[in-house]
């Protein structure tokens, strides 16, 4: 359900303030996280049920 609407505009930064703020945000906590998981992949043991075994994951934390 749309609760609101926005007319198209350019992003402009007093009035976008609080949305590019989020953003920039999220993309901070999206790289702390990936560099975190780089660095403990290797180190980090996780325990899967065996019918999970065969999923695909988007980072190797599935130790061979």
């Amino acid at each position: 359900m749309v609760s609101n609407r926005f007319d198209e505009h350019e992003a402009d930064f007093a009035r976008d303030y609080l949305k590019i703020q989020e953003l920039a945000l999220r993309d901070k906590q999206f790289k702390a996280i990936k560099e975190w998981m780089s660095e403990h992949i290797d180190e980090t043991y996780i325990s899967l049920d065996s019918e999970y075994r065969d999923c695909s994951f988007t980072n190797n934390w599935l130790k061979q």
